[in-house]
């Protein structure tokens, strides 16, 4: 099962986005804090899903909001490590 790590996602979302998320093969998945408010829902994850599109999709569908999906290894470590993230147990 996925390990969520996430600031403030309600407990229904963090078993949807866990259970999409190991459905897809992700392993973990953190939340990006959102900087204007709830308008969009952005996710980090440790690796690269099996089909990023369908997992982002699923994730929009499931949520109801729009969602972006970053790699980590995409951000730069100066951005990355001005952020803690509190894990939510699988």
């Amino acid at each position: 099962m996925a390990t969520l790590e996430a600031m403030s996602l309600p407990a229904g979302w963090q078993r949807t986005v866990r259970a999409l998320a190991t459905r897809h093969g992700v392993q973990r998945v953190h939340l990006w804090p959102a900087a204007n408010g709830l308008h969009r829902l952005d996710f980090i994850l440790d690796a690269p899903p099996k089909d990023l599109g369908a997992l982002r999709a699923a994730l929009q569908r499931a949520l109801g909001y729009e969602v972006a999906i970053f790699l980590i290894d995409r951000i730069p470590g100066r951005a990355w490590d001005g952020l803690a993230w509190p894990t939510v147990p699988a």
